[in-house]
């Protein structure tokens, strides 16, 4: 497995779920306001997303890491970590409690799938090329 996977996971959907949940507060046709709010809001929320988020990090590498030893299917493993992500996030979320937790749980969970379905979870080399053609 691509050892750089469960990082760039992490910095993605950290990265993309500020976004999706400035998206939900703000209809499609406020769109000056949409800038606003993500100028004014963006670092505050990817800051305290990296601070919240280290605990299910560090329990995410360690899953990672046996899944990788176990030689586990790479579909199987992706669906493992990205529900991780969303158990942790939810987690996190229901013991900080608040009137948003619901919507940052959903915009985070949303950027968590996108992200772990994007990024490549193995390594392509000629190897692994020359074994799948």
């Amino acid at each position: 497995m691509n050892k750089s996977y469960y990082i760039n996971h992490w910095v993605l959907t950290l990265a993309t779920g500020p976004l999706i949940l400035t998206l939900f507060n703000y209809s499609l046709t406020s769109i000056q306001g949409l800038a606003i709010e993500l100028r004014d809001t963006y670092l505050v929320m990817l800051v305290f997303s990296m601070l919240f988020s280290i605990p299910t990090l560090a329990t995410y590498y360690f899953i990672f890491r046996t899944l990788d030893k176990k030689k586990i299917n790479l579909v199987f493993s992706k669906f493992i970590l990205i529900a991780w992500t969303i158990a942790g996030l939810t987690t996190t979320m229901l013991l900080i409690g608040g009137s948003a937790s619901t919507q940052i749980i959903f915009a985070y969970s949303i950027s968590a799938i996108i992200a772990g379905v994007l990024l490549r979870i193995n390594n392509l080399t000629k190897d692994n090329f020359d074994a799948t053609s």
